[in-house]
Order: structure tokens, then C-alpha cells, then sequence
């Protein structure tokens, strides 16, 4: 993955530039498969452009463990409708809720759940 080197504070996921720092990358379901834990109760996305790679990469994790996801998405205007299509593709039984906040017309902030576990 690359990043911009020099962004005073702010950070962007970027496919090519000359500026770039190489950051190494996992996914969730590789760190679940290697650190063994007993429970994943939230995962919180806010990763600058990537979101729907992360919940490619989570796959496996959703359906074992079923976290409660917190997730804001900013950088594409589709975010806030295809990012919880995403999720609900890959992990069916999880149902997203948010909003968009009114000073930005990218922003969205999603929370979402196992449809199961949510009436429990």
C-alpha cells in the first residue's frame, strides 16, 4: 500500500506518486488466523478510500465472530450506498444504519450489526 509522505495530518491512500511512503498491509481475517482471539466484537473502518477492501478482507471474520462495525466513508460520493451493499454481500445477515452529516456532501457514518444478534 502506498500512502502520501507529507500530508500534515491527513492521510490518502494513493495508486502512484512521487511522494510515498510503503506501508505494509494485512487483513483482518490474516490477523484472526494468526493471533487466535476469542472474541472480535467491533471493527472500526475509517481507512481513507479502502473501505470495501477492508471488508473483502474480513470476510471470514464476520461470519465467525459477527463484530458490531463502525465505519466512515468520505471519498467517493457512492460511498454511503455501496459500501453497506458490500457488506451485505459478503456477510448477508448484517444490516447497516447511518448518516450524512449535513456539512459535507461525500460524509457517511455507518454502524452496523448482525441482523441476528440484534434481536437477541
Amino acid at each position: 500500500m502506498r500512502v502520501a509522505a507529507n500530508t500534515r495530518g491527513h492521510s490518502a491512500v494513493l495508486p502512484v506518486g512521487d511522494e510515498v511512503a510503503e506501508v505494509p498491509a494485512t487483513t483482518s481475517d490474516r490477523l484472526v488466523e494468526e493471533f487466535q482471539p476469542a472474541r472480535v466484537d467491533l471493527i472500526k473502518i475509517d481507512v481513507e478510500g479502502m473501505e470495501a477492501d477492508v471488508l473483502h478482507g474480513a470476510v471470514a471474520t464476520l461470519r465467525q465472530f459477527r463484530p458490531f462495525i463502525i465505519m466512515a466513508g468520505y471519498h467517493r460520493p457512492e460511498d454511503a450506498t455501496e459500501l453497506p451493499c458490500v457488506l451485505r454481500e459478503l456477510a448477508p445477515d448484517y444490516h447497516c444504519e447511518g448518516d450524512k452529516p449535513a456539512w459535507s456532501e461525500f460524509d457517511f457514518h455507518a454502524w452496523c450489526e448482525c441482523e441476528s444478534d440484534a434481536t437477541e
